[in-house]
Order: C-alpha cells, then structure tokens, then sequence
C-alpha cells in the first residue's frame, strides 16, 4: 500500500496512507496512488472516481487538505481543483514526463516541427485514449513514472503510440537499438536495414555502407549492385 506523505507545522514528514475506498468529498480513492517526478520533487498521485463518474488522478496531498474534493463538477464547490485533466489545470505542464507527452503530440499532429515527417508525416498517431480531455492523465496511468534519463520509445517503429507499443526507454537502450534496427526511412515506411535488404534485394552491409557514405536513402536503397544483374 503506497503512503503519502504531508508536512506538519515544523515541516516534518509524516506517512499518511491511503487506502482503496477512501472518501474526499465526491472522491473516492481506487489506488494507494503511485509516486511521479515532478519538476523539483516527487509526489504521490491517487486514481479517483468521482460520484459523477469521472476517473482522474489527484495529489494525495490536496485529497488530504481538502483542496480537491471533486473533479470539478460540482457547481457549488469552494475548493480548489488540482485534478490532473487539462495542461492549464493538471498542475504538470513543467514536468519532464509532460514535456515527452507534448513532444509526442507535436511529431504526430504539427507539420511545423522538425520531426513530423518521421512521425505524422508518415502516418504515426496517438491513440485515441491519449488524446483529448484527460489523455494526459490516462498516458500517465499506462506508462507509468518516467525514470531519469529516459524517453518513450515504440517497439515498433511503423505503429501507432499506444499502451501495446511504447515502453520507457534509456539512451543506452535506445541507441543500442538504433544501432541494431538501424531503422530507415523511405517511401513512407520505416524498417531495419536488415528488412529493406529483404526488400530490394541489396544486402544490408551494404545498404549501411552506402548510409553512412553520405549516399541518398532513394539512391542508396534502390541502386543495385554492379554485376548483380538487377
């Protein structure tokens, strides 16, 4: 059972469980809450179900003060309301795991970006449920805590950002995977050198060679080598 942990008046730490079931106000807590790295510090978010029905993420410690006690539905409230939901509202908006939420976004969804040619230029998406109202928090929930130094990274390279595909990934692992995958881009689809050598018939040593060499990806993946007969 996770602990959450508040401060008392000489600011000294003190664990203050949450338990599945527990109330605060039209909240109920559905999680012990799990722990996120924000900016300067981590701390401890509950999965909560509001009596309207809406699922959000709440600091344990706003639960605990009696600063969030709905998910912003009840019209009468006089608290205040730090549900992760929205950027302007979700509290996160500086945090290293929100800054690689947006990044994802804007490859996919924003032909101005450096990078969306790779991305949504080729047709990678997000998954529905990590969009909209919400898909901030729900790509938390699946994810999980991002761990220092890390990015998200899709096994595969010509799917969607989804739960089934991405996982948290080092820059060791990733260019450990880069360096095996090799993958390149052409023609609107991303495979190994290995997999385009499967294609065109040109070895994948060479295919590397010809990459690293400066050649052009359309010359270096569809120029046959000389005797091949092709």
């Amino acid at each position: 059972m996770a602990k959450t942990v508040s401060r008392t008046s000489r600011g000294k730490a003190t664990l203050n469980p949450i338990k599945p079931g527990d109330r605060f106000g039209r909240l109920v807590a559905l999680d012990g809450g799990q722990l996120i790295q924000l900016k300067r510090q981590r701390e401890t978010f509950i999965k909560v179900r509001c009596d309207c029905g809406v699922e959000k993420l709440a600091r344990a410690a706003s639960l605990k003060e009696g600063a969030t006690a709905s998910c912003g539905c009840g019209v009468g409230d006089s608290a205040r309301i730090h549900i992760v939901a929205r950027s302007t509202t979700h509290g996160m908006s500086k945090t290293a795991i929100y800054g690689v939420y947006r990044t994802m976004l804007s490859r996919c969804y924003n032909p101005k970006v450096e990078r969306y040619p790779m991305y949504g230029g080729r047709g990678v998406k997000v998954c529905d449920r990590w969009r909209g109202d919400g898909g901030f928090e729900r790509f938390v929930q699946d994810m999980g805590e991002r761990p220092k130094g890390c990015s998200i990274e899709r096994d595969d390279h010509n799917g969607d950002y989804e739960p089934t595909n991405c996982r948290w990934a080092d820059s060791k692992e990733q260019a450990n995977n880069t360096r095996r995958n090799h993958v390149i881009y052409w023609r609107g689809e991303a495979l190994s050198a290995s997999q385009w050598a499967s294609k065109t018939g040109i070895p994948a040593a060479s295919i590397l060679w010809r990459i690293k060499a400066g050649w052009p990806v359309d010359r270096a993946l569809s120029e046959k080598l000389r005797g091949s007969g092709g």
